[in-house]
C-alpha cells in the first residue's frame, strides 16, 4: 500500500468520526457553508510502528467570505505518530471545540 492510500483512508476516517459528532459532511463545497482542508504531513511507513505521519491540522473556511473560521492540529508526541492517531488526536481536538 501507498502513503497516499493511507492518507484517503484516514480522511474517511475523519468523516465518519465528524459525522459522530453531529456534523453534515457533503461532497460538493457548492452545498456546504464550510470547507474543511485536511492535511497531514508526509506519510511513511515504519516497520515497528506501521504508517507515520509528523504533523495534521484541519482547517475550516467560511465559504462566502473565505475567512478562517477553525483551524485544529495534532503535532504528534514524543515518538513520530501514527496515521491512525492523528485521526484520533484531530478528532479529540474538534470535539473539545464543539462540546
Amino acid at each position: 500500500m501507498k502513503g497516499n492510500d493511507q492518507v484517503k483512508i484516514a480522511l474517511k476516517d475523519l468523516k465518519f468520526n465528524m459525522k459522530d459528532m453531529g456534523l453534515r459532511v457533503v461532497n460538493s463545497p457548492d452545498t456546504a457553508d464550510l470547507v474543511g482542508y485536511f492535511s497531514i504531513g508526509t506519510v511513511r511507513y515504519d516497520p515497528l510502528a506501521g504508517w507515520i505521519a509528523d504533523r495534521s491540522y484541519i482547517e475550516f473556511i467560511d465559504k462566502r467570505t473565505n475567512e478562517d473560521v477553525l483551524t485544529v492540529r495534532n503535532d504528534g508526541s514524543f515518538i513520530t505518530a501514527t496515521v491512525n492517531s492523528h485521526v484520533r488526536g484531530l478528532t479529540k481536538a474538534l470535539r473539545k471545540v464543539l462540546h
